[in-house]
């Protein structure tokens, strides 16, 4: 009756239907993974370039090409985290037969994306996320140099997720410029320096050592120079010598020295370094100071020997 009765088929309709306004639209429930990707290499750029100006550097930018490659290998590591061939160093490379293969190395992943030819490092770690990769990769002896040099001219960085798995991964492009500078760090007058170092790097810098020994103490200079490092002393409070192990330039400290106590330092106390050297045949001498932080070291905690390389 109420298709012929258009009166009684409103009156009808009003009884029965709540009345209500236009339906918002619904949310967007998406995630971005592009932008989520960009994002954390925004972290993790912050966070280089925080270290930089402590030790008196100048910021870096972020190349996009060089962001496709590493988040590329970062999900290569992923996929073929069976693989024999990418354990300890190994975890740099890529074989032609792994799933998302783009390229043997740092270099040629580069040049798949469109990155012009130039000298390039790379560094690997496995945390939580971009700002705690880059202080673990500055905490050690080997990943932090690459991070320091005078003629780092922009960086990529990309990381894969999977539950508790995870894998962060920086490429890094230089001028291969000489400046004639040396970087030091930790940087003079430098606080809350951390205590320790757990000895979560390959390759070990200290192989014969009993971890946590004590924090990196570096001098960086440019790679292509010739230096010789002709006196060190690293002193506590009261002016006595700390032994420990040196490291002297050569290719796997990219020409710059380090230096790492036997034991862990102590904490709220300031050091002095003492260093002699020749760069390109001119005699140098450098003495600076740093404290540590108080209380327990602000260090990642200990983790296996391959989380870092």
């Amino acid at each position: 009756y109420l298709v012929k009765d258009e009166p009684a088929a409103l009156q009808a309709a009003k009884q029965t239907v709540a009345p209500g306004g236009a339906s918002p639209a619904p949310a967007a429930t998406y995630l971005d993974l592009d932008k989520a990707a960009v994002d954390r290499q925004s972290v993790a750029l912050a966070t280089v370039n925080r270290y930089r100006r402590l030790a008196g550097l100048a910021p870096v930018t972020s190349s996009s090409v060089i962001h496709q490659s590493a988040l590329a290998h970062a999900f290569y590591t992923f996929f073929n985290g069976a693989l024999a061939s990418i354990r300890d160093l190994g975890i740099h490379k890529e074989e032609s037969t792994g799933q998302g293969y783009v390229g043997d190395n740092v270099l040629t992943r580069a040049q798949h994306f469109g990155y012009p030819q130039r000298s390039m490092a790379e560094v690997i770690t496995h945390r939580a996320d971009p700002a705690a990769a880059v202080t673990d990769w500055i905490d050690s002896v080997y990943h932090r140099i690459p991070l320091l040099r005078t003629d780092l001219l922009e960086m990529g960085y990309g990381d894969a997720y999977l539950g508790p798995m995870t894998v962060q991964v920086m490429d890094m492009a230089y001028r291969e410029q000489a400046t004639g500078r040396v970087i030091l760090y930790p940087a003079p007058n430098q606080v809350n320096v951390p205590i320790a170092f757990n000895g979560n790097e390959i390759p070990d810098p200290a192989p014969n050592a009993s971890y946590p020994i004590g924090y990196p103490v570096t001098a960086i200079f440019d790679r292509n120079a010739r230096v010789t490092i002709t006196g060190f002393h690293f002193r506590d409070p009261s002016g006595k010598d700390l032994p420990g192990i040196s490291l002297q330039p050569g290719n796997e400290t990219e020409n710059s020295f380090a230096f790492l106590a036997n034991t862990p330092l102590q904490p709220a106390t300031t050091y002095t370094v003492d260093l002699s050297y020749t760069l390109n045949g001119a005699a140098g001498h450098m003495t600076w100071h740093f404290t540590t932080a108080a209380g327990v070291a602000p260090t990642p905690p200990t983790q296996q020997a391959t989380d870092l390389r």
